[in-house]
């Protein structure tokens, strides 16, 4: 089976999309990052801190001999919705996509490639918990359950 691998820029995407190469390595994986490596600075040392412990930790992850080709090899696809990025996506003839992290929406044209489907992980319980960091409100509302 072709999969389509989508991903962000960050340890948790690239740690969950190579332990789905490596453990089913009899399929054929193409992978694209979202194209966003570097967060603008905010004005809380700590979180530009974290973010560039993040970022180390992806580019180190990333060059481990042991990551997935796919991985190591996988170009941005910041706008799979538009002509170009709907091509990237036709030319690697998915059977079905798989997204963790993936910081795009994928619009009709983009789900309709793939002839199985598309998988997306969410750390958020939806619709409850939708967008950037679902779990962090989850727990901060005191949730029982998180994504």
């Amino acid at each position: 089976m072709r999969i389509v691998l989508l991903g962000h820029q960050d340890i948790a995407s690239i740690y969950a999309l190579d332990e789905i190469a490596r453990s089913s390595p009899e399929h054929d994986y193409t992978a694209f990052w979202s194209g966003e490596l570097k967060a603008p600075a905010s004005s809380c040392d700590e979180l530009d801190e974290l973010a560039a412990l993040d970022r180390d930790m992806f580019t180190r992850f990333l060059e481990a001999p042991s990551t997935s080709a796919a991985l190591r090899d996988a170009p941005p696809l910041p706008k799979p919705n538009e002509p170009e990025g709907l091509d990237q996506l036709r030319a690697a003839a998915p059977d079905l996509i798989v997204s963790v992290r993936y910081r795009r929406i994928l619009r009709d044209d983009a789900i309709a490639i793939p002839r199985l489907g598309v998988l997306n992980l969410h750390s958020g319980i939806l619709p409850d918990y939708r967008g950037v960091m679902a779990t962090f409100w989850a727990m901060l509302n005191k949730e029982a359950e998180i994504g």
